[in-house]
């Protein structure tokens, strides 16, 4: 480390744009930690002193100063310094008994304590130091002791008894029990670690940003070291690493400290630190390194407030090469932060062979080595697992291609990845368990990766990955993620959660798993579970309670060329769910396997705009493709969205199935359950139940085959059927197979609408034919293509009424060109616009003829045939006026009156003569009532107009006795032998005496 490293370090975090307020104090106090060494060590001697309280010696000869003395109790030894500071190539040599256990020494005279050289002590001792002030290690800072190391700026060590205190001097406790915490008062003092010895470097060639750069890799620093399974911990105030390492193989590191007043409680070896008093900061930069590796277990725990790492820093706890058993298990990485976990630069914390490479949070990166992307050497040798790294603070943020992972270059297993965080942010960043990645040698299992936070983003070439890249069985590790608010996927380049299985691995891929309140997976995004080797791929599972929207993104679960396996299923669960801007949800099989399933569930709509849906399988592949499922109140498909089950390889179609009240297909969207080529096996069926379903502009549903197996079936159970402009219901055949068969189940009625429909092809991803063929026609088609002897399929339509537009080229057709048509039945009450008879673009048509005479299909339409002119009359040209047909004579008692009549011959309703008036009362319609019977109920059967799926008669109470059949004019009225007026839609003659009620203005008189 140059004089001014730090400095130029800090220049460099100010000029750059990321954020640097947490950490720009810790490092600015570092660096005048490191001026104060400098300048202490250039200027002054280093000093041991004694403060005479306890029987502390120091003897200093030559460049070592000799301590001896003290005060023992027990296996306890204790020291009491003034200063306590050691000088470049200078000793402090603690030259204690054999049989002491621990050494307890303090620093009472308020300075500093600059550690420079070595501390030294006898036999299997651990040293205890502390020292209120501060303590600074420098470069040439190191150790020589049998047992453990804590430093600390506490200004006590507790014991059973009382307290072995820095601070007050009067009767210090001397026990002979083991210690039980560290106690501190107000602003404690720092602890800077500078120490690197030890230091060795690299060059290594790399690709970064597709450039291949020499970098030189600090491969190891020693720094501050223990013997084998001892343990080290720096217990702070803020405590500062800088271009410097500590080293414990397979022992404890603990790092942490406390702001305020507080008591750390200490057990054999391992430290707890209270929850109800603040923590003080720990910062790491400049390829500062704290390691553990070594023959199993080694643990690192860090206790603070705001954790720092910065250019390449890191953490290593592992298994060190030709080292462990195939039951060794590495020890873990633990980090509670209460605030922040912040790493800067290239970051990493790593366990070499069996590597925990963790990485940053806030980084602003001075250019880094991705050092994850080194070839180690062969570890053929190296057995166990390694350990798991435990994450808990407030705010995560791993950036500047920084990473946090858990890795397995020999024989075993890596363990999980556990964070918890209120806020995780991935920018440029890494989360990884991957097994033999770096060396095809590596065999085993990665573990999982579990995320838990109230909002996750990943962005800007950020990745989340488990694998096996190994050359044995093992799987890959499932990644859980869990946010009580958002999930944020997003990236202009590729950001990517994968779980995949290696070319030359033998396993499962692992499942990814998100539960949150909404998902916005955008621009370039992917979630990817994925087989290279032999496997199953895992699935994708998205429990959403609010929104997702997929904007240019892929959802893929897949086996991959050079795989074998199935591909893994898809399941969404949430309330809105959009598929956007070319994204993909794909399960599918490019090799040897089955595709998985895709089921979306949405408690309000499901949207699709220029995006695909697809379980099929690829050319060349060989496997079925997986079912797929749509349940919401509404779906919508637009600017070409697709939802395909087709498989372009050997294997079966599966089936597609959507509930929704609402289904609507525009521009050019395709549901398709084909068998797209020669290869391809049976069609799936399409099957669509809901309120109303609208297909217009130049869409497509097709369980169409290009194969010798027939095609699938499309049935749709709707009220409403809307095919407009171009839209198409297609179950056609251009190969050796039949026609599927279509089944239209409308409750109340079809509405076809040929006009306005597109005439150029669409461009759809799919390379079939037979979408193609369809440009400017609209309707139902279950026909045959090309010169092939396959049957046309039958159609069954059951609905109230079809309707066709005029000259709309709306057709329903299952004709054959050299096999035999099809049938089509047609249940219908009102059939408007269409008829059988030749194809003509002019017309509306319906045909199941065959080119081969003979061989025609049949067609049947069942339909009331209703002719709304039929029964109609030409009436005269002459209009004949009221007053040239009946005389007007009014006076009183004239003979005449009585001989007249009037006589209208036509629509009914008016009495026999001018005299006889119409009474109501007696007269019904279509009746079978007596006097009184129009006020009443009367029990009536009919069909409903509006029916349900299954048409069924009913019967309904009506307040009036009015028939649902055609209303017709009235022609005639009769009267039964009961005496009952009835209307008559026929022509009758007019007959029976009027009553005499005469006007008394009139005068005429009763016939006798």
């Amino acid at each position: 480390m140059t004089d001014g490293s730090i400095f130029k370090t800090i220049q460099y975090w100010l000029n750059s744009n990321l954020t640097v307020s947490k950490a720009f104090p810790y490092l600015l106090r570092a660096g005048f930690y490191t001026c104060s060494l400098l300048f202490t060590t250039s200027n002054s001697v280093a000093q041991v002193t004694s403060d005479n309280t306890i029987n502390t010696k120091v003897n200093n000869n030559g460049n070592v100063a000799e301590i001896t003395g003290g005060e023992t109790r027990g296996n306890n030894l204790f020291h009491s310094f003034d200063d306590f500071s050691v000088d470049t190539n200078n000793e402090a040599f603690f030259n204690n008994a054999n049989n002491i256990n621990n050494i307890f020494s303090r620093v009472t005279g308020g300075k500093i304590s600059n550690i420079n050289g070595l501390i030294r002590a006898n036999g299997s001792a651990s040293l205890f130091l502390i020292n209120p002030a501060g303590i600074v290690f420098g470069e040439g800072a190191r150790l020589d002791i049998g047992g453990s190391f804590y430093g600390s700026t506490a200004t006590g060590i507790l014991f059973e008894e009382g307290e072995f205190s820095a601070a007050d001097l009067a009767d210090p406790l001397l026990t002979i029990n083991a210690p039980i915490g560290l106690n501190f008062r107000d602003n404690p003092g720092d602890i800077v670690n500078l120490a690197n010895f030890g230091l060795t470097t690299q060059a290594l060639e790399q690709e970064i940003d597709s450039e291949a750069t020499t970098v030189n890799l600090v491969t190891g620093i020693t720094g501050l070291e223990v013997e084998s399974g001892q343990n080290l911990a720096l217990i702070g105030g803020d405590i500062f690493l800088e271009y410097s390492g500590i080293t414990a193989p397979g022992g404890n590191v603990t790092l942490g400290g406390l702001s305020q007043a507080g008591q750390i409680a200490f057990d054999e070896g391992s430290f707890n630190f209270p929850d109800d008093v603040n923590k003080a900061d720990l910062a790491l930069s400049d390829n500062a390194l704290v390691r553990v590796m070594g023959d199993g277990g080694g643990f690192i725990n860090i206790e603070v407030n705001n954790l720092t790492l910065a250019e390449q820093s890191q953490l290593l706890a592992g298994i060190a090469e030709g080292m462990g058993g195939s039951n060794t298990v590495a020890g873990d990485i633990v980090i509670n932060a209460s605030e922040s976990v912040t790493l800067i630069g290239s970051g990493e914390f790593e366990s070499p062979r069996i590597d925990l490479d963790t990485a940053i949070v806030n980084a602003v990166g001075l250019p880094p080595a991705r050092v994850e992307n080194f070839t180690r050497e062969d570890v053929d040798n190296t057995l166990g697992s390694s350990g798991s790294i435990f994450i808990d603070t407030k705010e995560l943020n791993i950036t500047e291609r920084s990473l946090i992972g858990t890795r397995l270059y020999g024989i075993g297993n890596t363990q999980d990845i556990n964070i918890e965080a209120d806020t995780v942010l991935l920018n440029e960043g890494t989360i990884s368990s991957q097994v033999g990645l770096f060396n095809e040698k590596g065999q085993g299992s990665s573990g999982n990766i579990n995320i838990n936070s109230n909002n996750f983003s990943a962005t800007n070439l950020s990745f989340i990955v488990t694998d096996n890249y190994g050359t044995g069985e093992g799987n890959a590790g499932n990644i859980n993620l869990w946010a009580a608010d958002s999930i944020t996927i997003e990236d202009e380049l590729v950001t990517a959660l994968i779980s995949e299985i290696g070319d030359q691995a033998v396993g499962n891929a692992g499942d990814i798993n998100f539960t949150a309140n909404s998902l916005r997976l955008i621009d370039n995004s992917q979630l990817i579970t994925q087989i290279r080797g032999r496997g199953n791929a895992g699935s994708i599972n998205l429990d959403i309670a609010n929104s997702i929207v997929i904007s240019n993104a892929d959802l893929q679960a897949q086996v991959l060329p050079e795989g074998k396996g199935t591909g893994g299923n898809i399941q969404i669960e949430t309330a809105t769910f959009e598929l956007l801007s070319g994204s993909q949800l794909l399960s599918d099989s490019k090799s040897i396997g089955d595709s998985g399933d895709i089921i979306v569930r949405a408690d309000e709509s499901v949207s699709i705009a220029d995006s695909i849906i697809s379980t099929g399988t690829l050319e060349n592949a060989q496997g079925s493709s997986g079912k797929i499922e749509i349940i919401s109140p509404r779906v919508f498909l637009t600017d070409k969205a697709i939802i395909s089950s087709s498989p372009a390889g050997v294997g079966d179609t599966a089936d597609i199935n959507i509930d929704a009240e609402t289904i609507s297909l525009d521009d050019f969207s395709l549901i398709t359950a084909s068998s797209r080529t020669n290869n391809s096996q049976e069609s799936g069926n399409i099957t669509l139940n809901s309120d109303r379903l609208t297909v217009k502009n130049g869409s497509i549903i097709n369980a169409s085959t290009s194969s010798k197996f027939d095609g699938g079936q499309i049935n749709i159970n709707s009220q409403i059927l809307e095919i407009f402009s171009g839209g198409v219901l297609q179950t056609a055949t251009d190969s050796n197979g039949n026609a599927g068969d279509i089944n239209l189940n409308i409750s109340d009625g079809i509405i076809l609408n040929g006009n306005n429909a597109p005439i150029r092809s669409p461009e759809f991803n799919f390379d079939e034919d037979l979408l193609n063929n369809l440009v400017g026609k609209t309707g139902v088609f279950a026909n045959t293509s090309n010169d092939t002897l396959s049957n046309g399929g039958n159609i069954k339509i059951d609905s109230n009424f079809i309707v066709a537009f005029l000259n709309g080229n709306s057709d329903i057709v299952a004709n054959a060109q050299q096999g035999r048509g099809g049938n089509i039945a047609v249940d219908a009450e009102f059939v408007f616009g269409i008829e059988e008879r030749p194809l003509s673009p002019l017309t509306n048509d319906i045909n199941a003829s065959s080119e081969v005479e003979g061989l025609d299909g049949s067609v049947v339409i069942n339909s009331l045939n209703i002719d709304p002119t039929q029964g109609t009359i030409e009436l005269p040209t002459m209009v004949v006026e009221l007053g040239e047909t009946t005389a007007q004579i009014c006076n009183a008692n004239r003979e005449a009156a009585i001989t007249n009549s009037f006589t209208i011959k036509g629509r009914g309703g008016i009495p026999t003569s001018p005299n006889s008036p119409l009474d109501s009362a007696t007269i019904i319609i279509d009746g079978d009532a007596d006097y009184t019977s129009l006020l009443q109920p009367v029990a009536t059967s009919h069909k409903l107009l509006r029916r349900p799926h299954s048409r069924i008669d009913k019967t309904t109470e009506t307040a009036r006795t009015v028939g649902q059949d055609k209303i017709q004019p009235a022609r005639g009225i009769k009267v039964t032998d009961r005496g009952q007026v009835v209307l008559t839609a026929y022509r009758t003659d007019n007959q029976g005496d009027r009553p005499a009620s005469i006007k008394s203005s009139c005068g005429v008189r009763n016939k006798d």
